[in-house]
């Protein structure tokens, strides 16, 4: 998983067009930090889509696998610990 700062464009700020996280249904803000996942390039809030991996390594619009883990193993569809995450600059 990739963590990005989201940044809106400028421009059309109509309904259609603003983006959202599809784990809490609210749009991203100019500053938030996002996950987006490798495998199928969904982005969500950072910390929505970290809580949603550790219950279900599975994203949750296309069910993709979300984390790939150093043994490639999941059990039970959890995301192991050892799952990478690629943080672009940002720490916790």
């Amino acid at each position: 998983m990739e963590r990005q700062t989201f940044l809106a464009v400028d421009g059309d700020d109509s309904e259609e067009n603003k983006e959202k996280c599809s784990i809490c249904l609210e749009e991203f803000c100019n500053g938030e930090d996002i996950g987006k996942l490798h495998s199928c390039a969904h982005k969500f809030h950072f910390d929505c889509i970290k809580t949603w991996l550790n219950h279900k390594n599975r994203c949750p619009v296309c069910r993709r696998t979300g984390l790939e883990t150093s043994n490639d193993q999941n059990v039970g569809g959890k995301a192991a610990d050892a799952a990478v995450v690629h943080d672009e600059g940002h720490s916790e």
